[in-house]
């Protein structure tokens, strides 16, 4: 199911400001996707890192392999938000554009500074960016409710959900979606 936030009325909550606050240090950069070897190193740690619980089969090789194809082949709709702090890649976001809305692709942030919730900073930056942009959505991607990898996304309100069950584009909203699924874990 893909998760949207509707822009005009995304308004940052108490403490998405003060994780504004303790990551004013960074610089936030959009611009092209440019793959560095910096980011192969980060993205290498990060996989690593997240999945650790997981049984990760492929090689360094083959991971970045994947990454090269997934995230930087396509640059032509596509985006790249880094976070920086004294030069430093700690984070990067691809992002895809459309003529009102701004999506994310995947996003790869440094494990070595879980204070500074990167992951989250990244969304917050990126809804904020697409905000300034004049969009009218930031799709979050898929959404699977209950998923451990997932559900991080539930929490970035007010927001709608494509119905699952309609061949038609029809979004509701979050609280509806709830009550009309509630086998869903939520």
């Amino acid at each position: 199911m893909s998760y949207r936030i509707p822009l005009d009325q995304f308004v940052p909550s108490r403490n998405r400001k003060k994780l504004l606050k303790k990551n004013s240090d960074l610089k936030i950069c959009f611009e092209s996707p440019n793959l560095t070897l910096e980011k192969e190193i980060l993205y290498l740690r990060y996989q690593r890192s997240r999945y650790q619980n997981f049984v990760i089969e492929e090689s360094d090789q083959e991971l970045l392999e994947g990454m090269r194809w997934n995230l930087f082949e396509y640059k032509e709709n596509s985006l790249e938000m880094t976070l920086s702090l004294d030069g430093k890649i700690l984070c990067f976001m691809i992002l895809d554009f459309a003529s009102d809305s701004l999506s994310a692709v995947y996003s790869v942030y440094d494990p070595d500074y879980p204070d500074r919730s990167l992951g989250s900073f990244a969304i917050l930056s990126s809804i904020l960016y697409a905000k300034e942009l004049g969009m009218k959505y930031f799709h979050l991607g898929y959404f699977l409710p209950g998923h451990p990898n997932m559900d991080y996304k539930k929490y970035w309100t007010p927001a709608q959900i494509r119905e699952p069950v309609s061949n038609e584009n029809r979004w509701i909203e979050t609280d509806d979606f709830q009550k009309r699924y509630s086998d869903f874990s939520w």
